[in-house]
Formats: structure tokens, sequence, C-alpha cells
């Protein structure tokens, strides 16, 4: 489907179906995934579009979920949803603001909250995406036997195969994901955002804290805190916050690379060989060789 013959798609369907009528497409840019754009709608309303030609199926199904499921939880604002289609995702329009540090404390406040709140186990409802990635969540009760083979494991076969990780590499990633509880404490599972850097929360011109574009599951909590620290974004004020409602075990800082790992092969099988150090550092580092 052309982007014309998508366009003249949706104004029909919105129209149909809600009645809008649709002024005026802008284009968004920033996102490495979608095609985004702005709707100005007769009435005055503002809607978010995310697009993509022939996604995965179920792409925006299994988005339109998780926002559901961190709706559901009580604790983040997230975008209302007002329609779902294979190719599209419809939104509320969030105004922007700056990211303040009250806004960031709070962030924070609300996450220690959603992870304070126990899950039935370790995966999911469903299987979903994470960026364009599959994303497998069988439901399970060990957490390292979970984070072990279906993030870590799933991700470097992926990348062994795709000639991204060399033999001796896959071997370490393997050594490490049958040894995870050598460095990973005891956690009850929570709901994670499951893909929570900088530009996965954003803070409207309320000084409102709002979390975007999840990949949820039910995981370990600290998955979710080092996830954090991938490419900066978030203020001291947000640790405080969150330090303020649940308490970081002792050594986290030690495992922050550990846990990454999973976002860096994922980064490495979606973008490519710019980030085979990153993996390989921290291969090196947890395998001992």
């Amino acid at each position: 489907m052309t982007l014309t013959d998508f366009q003249q798609q949706l104004q029909t369907h919105l129209y149909l179906r809600f009645d809008y009528r649709v002024l005026h497409w802008t284009p968004i840019a920033g996102s490495t995934i979608n095609d985004c754009y702005k709707l100005t709608l007769q009435d005055g309303q503002v809607l978010f579009i995310k697009y993509r030609d022939a996604p995965s199926t179920g792409f925006y199904q299994a988005e339109q979920q998780n926002l559901h499921a961190l709706r559901t939880c009580g604790c983040a604002r997230v975008p209302t949803v007002i329609e779902q289609t294979e190719e599209a995702l419809v939104l509320r329009w969030i105004p922007h603001g700056p990211p303040s540090d009250s806004a960031q404390f709070k962030l924070g406040q609300q996450l220690a909250q959603q992870h304070n709140q126990p899950a039935p186990c370790f995966g999911f409802e469903q299987d979903n995406f994470c960026g364009l990635s599959s994303q497998c969540n069988p439901k399970m009760d060990k957490g390292a036997e979970f984070f072990g083979q279906h993030r870590l494991l799933s991700q470097g076969q992926r990348a062994r195969d795709e000639g991204y990780l060399t033999f001796q590499e896959f071997k370490q990633l393997e050594q490490i994901s049958q040894q995870l509880t050598q460095w990973v404490p005891e956690q009850a599972p929570a709901l994670l955002h499951g893909d929570l850097w900088a530009g996965n929360f954003m803070v409207d011109d309320q000084d409102t804290p709002w979390l975007i574009d999840p990949a949820c599951y039910w995981g370990w909590p600290e998955v979710d805190l080092a996830t954090t620290h991938m490419f900066g974004g978030f203020s001291e004020a947000f640790y405080q916050g969150y330090g303020s409602e649940r308490r970081v075990e002792k050594g986290f800082e030690e495992r922050i690379d550990l846990y990454n790992l999973y976002h860096w092969l994922n980064h490495l099988n979606m973008f490519g060989s710019q980030y085979h150090s990153a993996v390989s550092g921290i291969l090196r580092r947890f395998a001992g060789t």
C-alpha cells in the first residue's frame, strides 16, 4: 500500500467510524521504526499516527495491548488509543513540555509503584515486539530461565545466524545465560515497560510524565531500571523518585550491563555491527574470558 493510499483509507475510516474530518497531515521526524504524523481535525482535536507499511502480523495490536497493560496497572500515564489497524496506531495527541526534574521524580515514583505490584509469573499474556524484533513471552516460574532463554539466547541465536556473533561469542553468551543466578538476586516478577530508554518517555505541557512505546512483559524489575542507563536522558531526580518508593538492591550498578545485554543484542540484530563492541565487551566481562 502506498502512503497516499494509506492516508486516504485511514481518513475514510476515521470519518465513517468517528465522524472525524481530517484537515492536515503533518509529518513528524524522529522515529527509526515508524512513519509518524500529527493529524489536525476539523473540530480542533489532534491525533498522533504511527504507520508502517507491511509490518509484522500483530505489530500494532501488540502495542495496543502493552499500553492497555500499563494503563490497567494504574501508575504512569500512557497515550489513549483511538484506533488500531494492521498498518497503524491512532493515538490521542499529547502536547509536549520540557523534561523537568519534578516530572522525572514523579516518573521514578510511578515506575517503582508499578514494580511493587506483583505479577503472576515471568512472561506475559501474549508475545509481542521490542522495536522490530519479535519478543517471545511464555509463562515461566523462574526468572533466570526466562531471561536466559527468551531474552539473551533468543537474540543471541539470531545474531549468530546473521553472522554478528562468532562461535566463541555465542558460547560465552550460553555460559552467561546458564549462570545468571550467580549475579542476579531473587526478584519477584512485575510488569515492565520493557524498553525504557529516554526516547520512550515524555513530559506534557502540564509537567506530567507519560510512558510511550512499551514492550511489556512480566520480569525482573531491575531490568527496567537498567535500561534507563543505556543512552542517558534520565536525571538524578528520576532515580531519587524511584528510591523513595522502592529499594534498589546492593550491587545493582554491577548488574546493569548484564541486563542491558538483551537490548544491545537486539540493537545489533536490528541496526548492525556498530553495536558489536558493546555486546562483545559485556560477554568478555561476564564470561571471564
